[in-house]
């Protein structure tokens, strides 16, 4: 039982130690967060605009 919380430590130690560094080095890649970015939207425009085709017309009015 010793040696797996050891090894969970340990795992858990390099595993914060990676996420830090990750936060640090964010800021070098900003084009490539804001594509990601972008094309996330893209895709959320996509697949959340298309309506049901039951809500689909114009009689179809209903207030959000």
């Amino acid at each position: 039982m010793r040696y797996q919380n050891g090894i969970v430590a340990v795992a858990t130690v390099l595993l914060g130690v990676l996420m830090l560094t990750g936060t640090l080095f964010t800021g070098h890649f900003p084009q490539a967060t804001r594509a990601e970015a972008i094309g996330f939207d893209a895709l959320a425009h996509d697949l959340f605009a298309v309506a049901p085709a039951a809500e689909q017309g114009s009689n179809n009015k209903k207030a959000l």
